[in-house]
Protein backbone atom coordinates (compact mmCIF):
# COMPACT_ATOMS: atom_id res chain seq x y z
CA UNK A 1 0.00 0.00 0.00
CA UNK A 2 2.98 2.32 0.49
CA UNK A 3 5.61 0.46 -1.51
CA UNK A 4 6.28 2.76 -4.44
CA UNK A 5 8.23 5.91 -3.66
CA UNK A 6 10.34 8.04 -5.94
CA UNK A 7 13.41 10.14 -5.26
CA UNK A 8 13.36 13.82 -5.95
CA UNK A 9 12.01 17.05 -4.54
CA UNK A 10 14.23 19.32 -2.49
CA UNK A 11 16.57 16.48 -1.56
CA UNK A 12 18.03 15.99 -5.00
CA UNK A 13 20.07 12.81 -5.30
CA UNK A 14 20.65 12.10 -1.60
CA UNK A 15 20.17 8.34 -1.59
CA UNK A 16 19.60 8.01 2.15
CA UNK A 17 16.52 10.24 1.95
CA UNK A 18 13.74 9.21 -0.38
CA UNK A 19 10.89 11.62 -0.90
CA UNK A 20 7.59 11.45 -2.72
CA UNK A 21 5.77 14.67 -3.54
CA UNK A 22 2.15 15.22 -4.45
CA UNK A 23 0.61 18.50 -5.51
CA UNK A 24 3.73 20.43 -4.59
CA UNK A 25 3.88 19.01 -1.06
CA UNK A 26 5.89 16.16 0.41
CA UNK A 27 3.66 13.14 0.89
CA UNK A 28 6.15 10.58 2.25
CA UNK A 29 9.74 10.43 3.48
CA UNK A 30 12.01 7.43 3.96
CA UNK A 31 15.26 7.89 5.89
CA UNK A 32 17.62 4.91 5.79
CA UNK A 33 21.18 5.93 6.73
CA UNK A 34 24.13 4.01 5.42
CA UNK A 35 26.56 4.89 8.23
CA UNK A 36 30.34 4.64 8.25
CA UNK A 37 33.25 4.55 10.63
CA UNK A 38 33.81 8.27 10.05
CA UNK A 39 30.20 9.29 10.61
CA UNK A 40 27.83 6.68 12.01
CA UNK A 41 25.05 8.96 13.20
CA UNK A 42 24.55 10.58 9.77
CA UNK A 43 23.22 13.75 11.37
CA UNK A 44 20.15 12.07 12.88
CA UNK A 45 20.96 12.84 16.53
CA UNK A 46 21.70 16.58 17.00
CA UNK A 47 22.89 15.91 20.55
CA UNK A 48 26.12 14.65 18.94
CA UNK A 49 26.97 17.69 16.80
CA UNK A 50 26.57 21.44 16.42
CA UNK A 51 23.54 22.13 14.20
CA UNK A 52 25.22 25.32 12.97
CA UNK A 53 28.23 23.42 11.64
CA UNK A 54 27.84 23.48 7.85
CA UNK A 55 29.57 20.10 7.48
CA UNK A 56 26.89 18.42 9.57
CA UNK A 57 23.98 20.44 8.14
CA UNK A 58 24.39 18.62 4.84
CA UNK A 59 24.09 15.15 6.37
CA UNK A 60 20.84 13.39 5.43
CA UNK A 61 19.65 13.15 9.04
CA UNK A 62 20.06 16.89 9.55
CA UNK A 63 18.16 17.54 6.31
CA UNK A 64 15.33 15.34 7.56
CA UNK A 65 14.84 17.62 10.57
CA UNK A 66 14.63 20.67 8.34
CA UNK A 67 12.31 19.46 5.62
CA UNK A 68 9.58 18.20 7.94
CA UNK A 69 9.33 21.75 9.33
CA UNK A 70 9.35 23.57 5.99
CA UNK A 71 6.06 24.55 4.29
CA UNK A 72 6.62 21.85 1.66
CA UNK A 73 6.50 19.25 4.46
CA UNK A 74 3.36 20.56 6.15
CA UNK A 75 1.15 17.86 4.59
CA UNK A 76 3.45 14.94 5.31
CA UNK A 77 1.43 11.71 5.46
CA UNK A 78 3.96 8.88 5.77
CA UNK A 79 7.28 8.82 7.58
CA UNK A 80 9.58 5.78 7.62
CA UNK A 81 12.78 6.20 9.64
CA UNK A 82 15.63 3.79 10.34
CA UNK A 83 17.80 4.50 13.36
CA UNK A 84 21.56 4.77 12.72
CA UNK A 85 23.26 2.17 14.93
CA UNK A 86 26.70 2.65 16.43
CA UNK A 87 28.96 -0.29 17.23
CA UNK A 88 31.86 -0.67 19.62
CA UNK A 89 33.68 -3.91 18.95
CA UNK A 90 32.16 -6.77 20.92
CA UNK A 91 30.63 -4.45 23.52
CA UNK A 92 27.32 -3.90 21.81
CA UNK A 93 25.38 -1.49 19.66
CA UNK A 94 23.04 1.38 20.32
CA UNK A 95 21.01 4.09 18.64
CA UNK A 96 18.34 6.66 19.45
CA UNK A 97 15.17 8.08 17.93
CA UNK A 98 14.57 10.22 21.02
CA UNK A 99 15.71 13.57 19.61
CA UNK A 100 13.79 13.11 16.37
CA UNK A 101 10.54 12.03 18.05
CA UNK A 102 10.81 15.04 20.35
CA UNK A 103 11.33 17.32 17.35
CA UNK A 104 8.47 15.71 15.44
CA UNK A 105 6.11 16.26 18.38
CA UNK A 106 6.85 19.97 18.79
CA UNK A 107 4.39 21.16 16.16
CA UNK A 108 1.09 19.91 14.71
CA UNK A 109 1.34 17.14 12.12
CA UNK A 110 -2.30 17.15 10.99
CA UNK A 111 -1.81 14.91 7.95
CA UNK A 112 0.59 12.32 9.41
CA UNK A 113 -1.06 8.92 9.08
CA UNK A 114 1.90 6.49 9.15
CA UNK A 115 4.97 6.54 11.39
CA UNK A 116 7.24 3.52 11.07
CA UNK A 117 10.52 3.33 12.99
CA UNK A 118 13.03 0.65 11.95
CA UNK A 119 10.60 -1.07 9.63
CA UNK A 120 13.44 -3.05 8.04
CA UNK A 121 13.42 -5.22 11.18
CA UNK A 122 9.91 -6.40 10.39
CA UNK A 123 9.19 -9.52 8.31
CA UNK A 124 6.05 -7.74 7.12
CA UNK A 125 5.25 -4.05 7.36
CA UNK A 126 3.02 -1.39 5.76
CA UNK A 127 6.01 0.22 4.05
CA UNK A 128 6.69 -3.13 2.34
CA UNK A 129 3.10 -3.28 1.13
CA UNK A 130 1.79 -5.72 3.76
CA UNK A 131 -1.67 -5.13 5.14
CA UNK A 132 -1.00 -6.96 8.42
CA UNK A 133 2.45 -6.34 9.96
CA UNK A 134 4.46 -9.09 11.62
CA UNK A 135 6.91 -8.75 14.50
CA UNK A 136 9.93 -11.04 14.62
CA UNK A 137 9.44 -13.70 17.29
CA UNK A 138 13.15 -13.66 18.18
CA UNK A 139 15.85 -11.04 18.06
CA UNK A 140 19.54 -11.33 18.85
CA UNK A 141 23.04 -10.77 17.59
CA UNK A 142 26.64 -11.39 18.61
CA UNK A 143 26.20 -9.20 21.68
CA UNK A 144 22.40 -9.26 21.85
CA UNK A 145 19.95 -6.75 20.40
CA UNK A 146 21.06 -3.15 20.01
CA UNK A 147 19.91 -0.76 22.71
CA UNK A 148 17.47 1.48 20.85
CA UNK A 149 15.90 4.48 22.58
CA UNK A 150 12.66 5.01 20.69
CA UNK A 151 11.88 8.21 22.59
CA UNK A 152 8.91 9.78 24.32
CA UNK A 153 5.61 9.68 22.41
CA UNK A 154 3.56 11.48 25.08
CA UNK A 155 3.10 14.63 22.98
CA UNK A 156 2.84 12.94 19.60
CA UNK A 157 -0.74 11.79 20.25
CA UNK A 158 -1.88 15.43 20.37
CA UNK A 159 0.41 16.57 17.55
CA UNK A 160 -0.77 13.86 15.13
CA UNK A 161 -4.48 13.22 15.77
CA UNK A 162 -4.91 11.63 12.31
CA UNK A 163 -2.22 9.00 12.94
CA UNK A 164 -3.53 5.64 11.72
CA UNK A 165 -0.46 3.39 11.80
CA UNK A 166 2.34 3.42 14.39
CA UNK A 167 5.07 0.78 14.24
CA UNK A 168 7.97 0.63 16.72
CA UNK A 169 9.49 -2.86 16.41
CA UNK A 170 12.91 -2.17 17.94
CA UNK A 171 12.80 -0.35 21.27
CA UNK A 172 14.75 -1.03 24.42
CA UNK A 173 13.62 2.30 25.84
CA UNK A 174 10.18 3.73 25.07
CA UNK A 175 7.67 6.00 26.76
CA UNK A 176 4.13 6.14 25.41
CA UNK A 177 2.58 8.39 28.04
CA UNK A 178 -1.22 8.69 28.09
CA UNK A 179 -2.29 7.00 24.88
CA UNK A 180 -5.17 8.85 23.21
CA UNK A 181 -5.26 7.92 19.56
CA UNK A 182 -8.72 8.44 18.07
CA UNK A 183 -7.69 7.45 14.54
CA UNK A 184 -5.10 4.74 15.19
CA UNK A 185 -5.89 1.48 13.35
CA UNK A 186 -2.50 -0.28 13.61
CA UNK A 187 -0.21 -0.40 16.65
CA UNK A 188 2.94 -2.53 16.67
CA UNK A 189 5.34 -2.31 19.62
CA UNK A 190 8.41 -4.50 20.12
CA UNK A 191 9.18 -3.29 23.65
CA UNK A 192 7.86 -5.60 26.37
CA UNK A 193 8.59 -3.27 29.31
CA UNK A 194 5.79 -3.22 31.87
CA UNK A 195 5.13 0.57 31.67
CA UNK A 196 4.76 0.37 27.88
CA UNK A 197 2.27 -2.49 27.99
CA UNK A 198 0.40 -0.83 30.87
CA UNK A 199 0.06 2.38 28.83
CA UNK A 200 -1.52 0.42 25.98
CA UNK A 201 -3.79 -1.43 28.42
CA UNK A 202 -5.05 1.94 29.71
CA UNK A 203 -5.11 3.67 26.34
CA UNK A 204 -8.01 5.04 24.34
CA UNK A 205 -7.83 3.31 20.95
CA UNK A 206 -11.41 3.25 19.65
CA UNK A 207 -10.52 2.52 16.01
CA UNK A 208 -7.76 -0.05 16.62
CA UNK A 209 -7.98 -3.03 14.27
CA UNK A 210 -4.41 -4.40 14.45
CA UNK A 211 -2.47 -4.85 17.70
CA UNK A 212 0.94 -6.56 17.61
CA UNK A 213 2.99 -6.49 20.81
CA UNK A 214 5.89 -8.33 22.42
CA UNK A 215 4.77 -9.70 25.77
CA UNK A 216 6.63 -11.56 28.54
CA UNK A 217 3.73 -13.16 30.41
CA UNK A 218 0.09 -14.08 30.31
CA UNK A 219 -1.01 -11.44 32.81
CA UNK A 220 0.07 -8.63 30.48
CA UNK A 221 -1.98 -10.23 27.70
CA UNK A 222 -5.02 -10.39 29.97
CA UNK A 223 -4.66 -6.70 30.86
CA UNK A 224 -4.26 -5.65 27.23
CA UNK A 225 -7.30 -7.55 26.00
CA UNK A 226 -9.44 -6.38 28.92
CA UNK A 227 -8.97 -2.73 27.96
CA UNK A 228 -12.45 -1.29 27.28
CA UNK A 229 -10.81 1.39 25.15
CA UNK A 230 -9.74 -1.05 22.44
CA UNK A 231 -11.51 -0.86 19.12
CA UNK A 232 -12.84 -3.71 16.97
CA UNK A 233 -9.70 -5.85 16.82
CA UNK A 234 -9.28 -7.92 13.66
CA UNK A 235 -5.60 -8.79 13.81
CA UNK A 236 -3.79 -9.71 17.02
CA UNK A 237 -0.12 -10.55 17.52
CA UNK A 238 1.08 -11.69 20.96
CA UNK A 239 4.78 -12.24 20.37
CA UNK A 240 6.92 -13.98 22.97
CA UNK A 241 9.74 -12.13 24.65
CA UNK A 242 12.22 -15.01 24.61
CA UNK A 243 14.70 -13.08 26.76
CA UNK A 244 12.45 -13.64 29.78
CA UNK A 245 12.79 -16.93 31.71
CA UNK A 246 9.89 -19.29 32.28
CA UNK A 247 7.17 -20.78 30.15
CA UNK A 248 4.11 -18.64 29.84
CA UNK A 249 2.55 -20.07 26.69
CA UNK A 250 -0.30 -21.73 28.59
CA UNK A 251 -1.18 -18.48 30.37
CA UNK A 252 -1.04 -16.52 27.11
CA UNK A 253 -3.44 -18.93 25.41
CA UNK A 254 -5.74 -18.83 28.43
CA UNK A 255 -5.83 -15.01 28.33
CA UNK A 256 -6.47 -15.06 24.58
CA UNK A 257 -9.41 -17.44 24.93
CA UNK A 258 -10.93 -15.24 27.66
CA UNK A 259 -10.86 -12.16 25.41
CA UNK A 260 -14.13 -10.56 24.30
CA UNK A 261 -12.45 -9.87 20.94
CA UNK A 262 -12.01 -13.54 20.05
CA UNK A 263 -14.95 -13.76 17.66
CA UNK A 264 -13.83 -10.79 15.54
CA UNK A 265 -10.23 -11.92 15.01
CA UNK A 266 -9.12 -12.67 11.44
CA UNK A 267 -5.45 -13.33 12.19
CA UNK A 268 -3.69 -14.44 15.38
CA UNK A 269 0.09 -14.50 15.73
CA UNK A 270 1.53 -16.48 18.67
CA UNK A 271 5.08 -16.32 17.37
CA UNK A 272 7.70 -17.62 19.77
CA UNK A 273 5.35 -19.26 22.29
CA UNK A 274 5.40 -22.89 23.25
CA UNK A 275 2.64 -24.52 25.32
CA UNK A 276 1.46 -27.79 26.79
CA UNK A 277 -0.82 -30.18 24.92
CA UNK A 278 -3.61 -29.18 27.31
CA UNK A 279 -3.30 -25.51 26.27
CA UNK A 280 -3.28 -26.40 22.58
CA UNK A 281 -6.32 -28.61 23.15
CA UNK A 282 -8.11 -25.66 24.75
CA UNK A 283 -7.34 -23.62 21.64
CA UNK A 284 -8.68 -26.43 19.48
CA UNK A 285 -11.88 -26.53 21.50
CA UNK A 286 -12.34 -22.81 20.90
CA UNK A 287 -12.36 -23.21 17.11
CA UNK A 288 -16.13 -22.55 16.83
CA UNK A 289 -15.56 -19.23 18.58
CA UNK A 290 -13.17 -18.11 15.83
CA UNK A 291 -15.46 -18.02 12.78
CA UNK A 292 -13.52 -15.27 10.99
CA UNK A 293 -10.00 -16.63 11.46
CA UNK A 294 -8.01 -16.77 8.21
CA UNK A 295 -4.50 -17.30 9.61
CA UNK A 296 -2.99 -18.64 12.85
CA UNK A 297 0.76 -18.10 13.09
CA UNK A 298 2.62 -20.55 15.33
CA UNK A 299 6.31 -21.24 15.91
CA UNK A 300 8.25 -24.45 15.43
CA UNK A 301 11.93 -24.94 16.29
CA UNK A 302 14.41 -26.98 14.27
CA UNK A 303 18.14 -27.51 14.04
CA UNK A 304 20.17 -29.50 11.55
CA UNK A 305 22.55 -32.14 12.91
CA UNK A 306 24.81 -31.40 9.95
CA UNK A 307 24.99 -27.79 11.12
CA UNK A 308 26.34 -28.84 14.52
CA UNK A 309 29.97 -28.69 13.49
CA UNK A 310 32.74 -29.05 16.07
CA UNK A 311 33.26 -25.30 16.14
CA UNK A 312 29.73 -24.54 17.34
CA UNK A 313 30.13 -23.30 20.90
CA UNK A 314 28.42 -24.96 23.84
CA UNK A 315 26.75 -21.75 25.00
CA UNK A 316 24.87 -21.60 21.72
CA UNK A 317 23.76 -25.24 22.07
CA UNK A 318 22.60 -24.67 25.63
CA UNK A 319 20.59 -21.60 24.58
CA UNK A 320 18.98 -23.39 21.66
CA UNK A 321 18.06 -26.36 23.89
CA UNK A 322 16.11 -23.93 26.09
CA UNK A 323 14.41 -22.13 23.19
CA UNK A 324 13.86 -25.27 21.14
CA UNK A 325 12.38 -27.54 23.76
CA UNK A 326 10.09 -30.40 22.79
CA UNK A 327 7.14 -28.23 23.84
CA UNK A 328 8.32 -25.75 21.23
CA UNK A 329 7.95 -28.20 18.34
CA UNK A 330 4.19 -28.77 18.02
CA UNK A 331 4.49 -29.07 14.26
CA UNK A 332 6.21 -32.44 14.66
CA UNK A 333 3.65 -33.79 17.13
CA UNK A 334 0.07 -35.07 16.86
CA UNK A 335 -1.20 -31.83 18.38
CA UNK A 336 0.36 -29.91 15.50
CA UNK A 337 -1.54 -31.96 12.94
CA UNK A 338 -4.73 -31.43 14.93
CA UNK A 339 -4.14 -27.68 14.93
CA UNK A 340 -3.57 -27.76 11.17
CA UNK A 341 -6.86 -29.61 10.75
CA UNK A 342 -8.84 -27.06 12.76
CA UNK A 343 -7.17 -23.78 11.79
CA UNK A 344 -5.42 -22.18 8.82
CA UNK A 345 -1.99 -22.53 10.45
CA UNK A 346 1.11 -20.76 9.13
CA UNK A 347 4.24 -22.13 10.78
CA UNK A 348 7.06 -19.72 11.62
CA UNK A 349 10.11 -21.98 11.58
CA UNK A 350 13.26 -20.97 13.41
CA UNK A 351 16.35 -22.92 12.43
CA UNK A 352 20.07 -22.41 12.56
CA UNK A 353 22.99 -22.02 10.17
CA UNK A 354 26.50 -20.53 10.64
CA UNK A 355 27.07 -16.93 9.58
CA UNK A 356 30.42 -15.21 9.11
CA UNK A 357 31.09 -11.81 10.60
CA UNK A 358 32.04 -8.94 8.36
CA UNK A 359 35.12 -6.92 9.20
CA UNK A 360 33.26 -3.72 10.04
CA UNK A 361 31.15 -5.44 12.75
CA UNK A 362 27.93 -4.64 10.90
CA UNK A 363 26.78 -8.21 11.46
CA UNK A 364 23.59 -9.68 10.07
CA UNK A 365 22.74 -13.08 11.44
CA UNK A 366 20.83 -15.35 9.09
CA UNK A 367 18.30 -18.07 9.59
CA UNK A 368 16.63 -20.36 7.12
CA UNK A 369 13.54 -22.55 7.12
CA UNK A 370 15.03 -25.61 5.41
CA UNK A 371 16.81 -27.28 8.36
CA UNK A 372 15.24 -30.05 10.40
CA UNK A 373 15.63 -31.60 13.83
CA UNK A 374 16.14 -35.34 13.33
CA UNK A 375 16.89 -36.62 16.82
CA UNK A 376 16.86 -34.41 19.90
CA UNK A 377 18.84 -36.89 22.00
CA UNK A 378 21.61 -36.74 19.40
CA UNK A 379 21.68 -32.94 19.70
CA UNK A 380 22.02 -33.27 23.46
CA UNK A 381 24.73 -35.95 23.11
CA UNK A 382 26.76 -33.84 20.73
CA UNK A 383 26.41 -30.81 22.97
CA UNK A 384 27.67 -32.74 26.00
CA UNK A 385 30.52 -34.25 23.98
CA UNK A 386 31.54 -30.82 22.74
CA UNK A 387 31.44 -29.44 26.26
CA UNK A 388 33.70 -32.25 27.52
CA UNK A 389 36.14 -31.74 24.68
CA UNK A 390 36.35 -28.03 25.34
CA UNK A 391 37.07 -28.55 29.04
CA UNK A 392 39.49 -31.46 28.86
CA UNK A 393 40.89 -32.10 25.43
CA UNK A 394 41.33 -29.02 23.29
CA UNK A 395 40.45 -25.40 22.84
CA UNK A 396 37.96 -24.05 20.33
CA UNK A 397 39.20 -24.01 16.74
CA UNK A 398 40.60 -20.73 15.36
CA UNK A 399 37.90 -18.37 14.13
CA UNK A 400 35.09 -20.15 15.98
CA UNK A 401 34.16 -17.22 18.18
CA UNK A 402 31.28 -15.21 16.80
CA UNK A 403 30.50 -17.55 13.90
CA UNK A 404 27.25 -18.83 15.37
CA UNK A 405 24.30 -16.73 16.47
CA UNK A 406 23.13 -17.37 20.00
CA UNK A 407 19.50 -17.71 18.85
CA UNK A 408 18.41 -15.25 16.25
CA UNK A 409 15.24 -14.71 14.26
CA UNK A 410 14.51 -16.00 10.78
CA UNK A 411 15.65 -15.04 7.29
CA UNK A 412 17.88 -11.99 7.47
CA UNK A 413 15.87 -8.94 6.46
CA UNK A 414 16.48 -6.64 9.38
CA UNK A 415 19.36 -4.47 10.52
CA UNK A 416 22.41 -5.66 12.42
CA UNK A 417 20.52 -5.80 15.69
CA UNK A 418 18.03 -8.42 14.55
CA UNK A 419 16.29 -10.09 11.68
CA UNK A 420 13.03 -11.76 10.81
CA UNK A 421 11.64 -15.24 11.26
CA UNK A 422 11.92 -17.61 8.35
CA UNK A 423 8.87 -18.04 6.15
CA UNK A 424 7.62 -21.27 4.70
Amino acid sequence: MWKNRAKGGILGAVSELVVEKKGGFIRSITFQPEGSEEDEIRGYDPDHYDPDDDAFRELPGAKLYRIIDEPVGSRLEQLMVTCPVQWEGNHGAWGSHAAFVKHLSRRPRPSLSLLELDGAALPRSPSQGDAVPQLSHLRSGATGPAVIDAGNFSKLWGAAPALEHLLIPEATKLKLGEVKAPSLRTLLVGCSAAPVLAAIARGSLPQLETLVVRVPRGKEVAALLANPGLGPLRHLGLIADRSKPGRQGDAVIQALLASPHLGSLETIDLGGWDASDAAWQALLAAAPRLPRLTELRLSSWRVSLEALEAEADEEFLAHFKVCGSRRGRPRDEAIGRALEGAFPVRWLTTSVEPVEESEDRDVRYGFSSNLYLDDWSEVERRGESLSNERRGCRSAPPGAAGRWPRCSPGASRGGPWGSAPGRI
